[in-house]
C-alpha cells in the first residue's frame, strides 16, 4: 500500500521578526474582539494554530509576584491618589457633571 504524499502549501516559513509581528497582529486583533476564526482566516492558518500561538505567548509572560505587583500599581495611581487630578471638577461639582440639588435624590 503507497502511502500519498500530501503538497506543502506554498507558503514560506516565517523567521523571528515576521512571527513577532504576527502575534502583535493576533493579539491586536483579539483586542478589538476578533474571534479565533476571524482570525485564522485572515491569517490564512487554523483556529487550533492560533489557540497555539496566543497559549504561548500567555505562557511565558511572566506575573508579577505580590509585593512588586502592590508598588506597580502604587507608581501608576500616585497622580490620582494625590491629586494629580484637581482642576477637572470645580467646586461644587458633581462627578457626573452637573450640580447636586439640595433635597433631590
Amino acid at each position: 500500500m503507497e502511502q500519498a504524499i500530501i503538497p506543502l502549501p506554498n507558503t514560506p516559513r516565517l523567521n523571528a521578526h515576521d512571527k513577532a509581528l504576527r502575534r502583535k497582529r493576533i493579539f491586536a486583533r483579539l483586542r478589538d474582539g476578533w474571534a479565533y476564526e476571524e482570525i485564522a482566516r485572515d491569517e490564512r492558518l487554523t483556529t487550533g494554530r492560533v489557540r497555539e500561538i496566543v497559549d504561548e505567548v500567555l505562557r511565558k509572560r511572566r506575573v508579577d509576584a505580590g509585593p512588586a505587583h502592590t508598588l506597580l500599581q502604587l507608581g501608576r495611581l500616585a497622580a490620582p491618589l494625590t491629586g494629580g487630578f484637581r482642576g477637572f471638577l470645580s467646586p461644587g461639582q458633581a462627578c457626573g457633571g452637573g450640580r447636586a440639588e439640595e433635597g433631590s435624590n
